[in-house]
């Protein structure tokens, strides 16, 4: 998509947690190689994309992505998201965490693949460390991976 001098090849559907705004993008280009995209910034990030009270805004949003030439969208849930506690959601582990947000990601990549099969979807679990910010590839062919982005 070029408009008045700007272009990216990927839109990032995320959380509004201020908590992920400052880290992101070096976060992002850490783990999936992108350095400049277009972002969607929506509760929960991947949970919008899955909840039909939500959803339509979010695929407006990567139809104008797409159509302007954008061929990747990647989905991001992240650990200690108040928009899941709003809903009285708890875990009991880290990992019981982990694998509910897992299966939150591919649920929204099997929305977007369903939209836009000709884009490819690529998703991950922000994890929020005191002194970085990591991002795991979910629901990829490779072993998934944690990669840090150092906080600035």
């Amino acid at each position: 998509m070029t408009q008045n001098g700007h272009s990216a090849s990927a839109i990032v559907i995320s959380c509004i947690d201020p908590r992920l705004v400052r880290n992101l993008p070096d976060a992002i280009r850490r783990a999936f190689g992108i350095e400049a995209y277009y972002s969607v910034s929506v509760k929960g990030g991947a949970k919008s994309v899955s909840e039909e009270d939500s959803q339509e805004v979010v695929l407006a949003n990567l139809r104008l992505a797409v159509d302007g030439g954008v061929h990747t969208v990647i989905v991001l849930t992240h650990a200690d998201c108040a928009a899941y506690k709003a809903e009285g959601r708890r875990f009991f582990s880290g990992e019981e965490e982990r694998a509910f947000h897992f299966g939150e990601l591919q649920a929204a990549m099997a929305v977007v693949r369903r939209r836009f099969p000709a884009v490819e979807v690529l998703s991950g679990f922000v994890l929020l460390e005191p002194v970085s910010l990591h991002i795991e590839r979910v629901g990829q062919s490779e072993t998934p991976r944690i990669l840090t982005g150092a906080q600035h």
